[in-house]
């Protein structure tokens, strides 16, 4: 077991040096980073003054040992939107509403999808099934732009019930939480659905049945446990999707998060706090992927002894 988590510990941090690598490597492919930096007007006195400033007059390894050893320390150097503040200090800022949005539609979709696959897969042919998967399918089938655009016209504008955009009261996560969550539910839903088919054909099934066990018993016991590996590994994307950042939701909502800050901060240019961003996402996606990998030796011991 101990040997199985080292191994996952390095892999993961083999993921994250990867994407260190990859954010210098885009950098330098864009162009002269000084240039994209300032403003069209910026005399060349100002771009080779930055140049300096930032350390890209040096040669590229010289370069990329700097950053990297800035990068472990947390140190991706000062925005110049915030003027001076410390870029990995103003992401990590944004961080806490990003987690609130995530809680937020997680708290719903999940149990939600859980209950619509459990009745469709159980209940075969029936009203309940038909139903689950009619909305698993709008799930899926609507962008999650026009989604948000539309449940802003409905209940913002239209009956004013909920608000149409920032982060304060309870209120105002409602909204972006049900347009993030509709296809992570929807998504969901379909693989809970196949998963339990596939495991209720299986022979144990139909001993267990055969010995007496009560359906329940029989579907959250047996049939459920063992198709839990790939609802897991769907489970963990989404919350290092939403954890990440959900880019769309947050620019569509005015939500205050790492995503939104992303999508601002490749605007104006600010550089620095694009790579604290993408870091952070990245530190986040790996970690939710190492927990389910751990989680996977209790599903299913077989993982750990491979």
């Amino acid at each position: 077991m101990a040997q199985y988590i080292l191994a996952r510990l390095a892999q993961s941090v083999v993921v994250i040096l990867g994407v260190l690598l990859l954010v210098f490597v885009i950098l330098q492919l864009t162009g002269d980073p000084a240039r994209l930096m300032l403003p069209p007007e910026a005399t060349l006195e100002d771009i080779e003054r930055l140049r300096q400033q930032m350390g890209f007059d040096r040669p590229l390894p010289i370069q990329f040992l700097h950053f990297m050893a800035g990068a472990v320390r947390g140190d991706f150097g000062n925005s110049l939107r915030y003027r001076d503040q410390p870029a990995l200090q103003i992401v990590l800022e944004r961080f806490p509403a990003t987690i609130e949005l995530g809680l937020a539609t997680l708290a719903w979709s999940i149990p939600v999808a859980f209950v619509l696959g459990l009745v469709s897969a159980v209940r075969r042919a029936s009203l309940q099934e038909n139903a689950a998967m009619v909305t698993a399918l709008l799930g899926q089938s609507m962008p999650s732009f026009w989604l948000g655009l539309m449940l802003i016209l409905v209940f913002s504008v239209n009956l004013g019930l909920l608000p149409s955009s920032g982060r304060g009261r309870f209120a105002h996560v409602i909204l972006p939480a049900l347009t993030l969550g509709g296809f992570f539910m929807a998504r969901l839903t379909r693989l809970i659905r196949s998963g339990l088919l596939d495991v209720l054909a299986q022979d144990y099934v139909r001993t267990a049945r055969a010995k007496g066990l009560g359906e329940r018993a029989v579907v959250v016991r047996h049939a459920l446990k063992n198709a839990a590996i790939p609802i897991v590994t769907i489970i963990g994307l989404d919350i290092g999707t939403v954890l990440g950042g959900a880019v769309i939701t947050e620019t569509v909502f005015a939500w205050p998060g790492v995503g939104r800050l992303a999508i601002d901060s490749i605007s104006v240019r600010d550089f620095p706090v694009v790579q604290a961003d993408v870091f952070v996402i990245a530190v986040a996606f790996v970690l939710i992927n190492f927990s389910v990998d751990v989680l996977y030796t209790w599903l299913d011991p077989r993982v750990r002894l491979a």
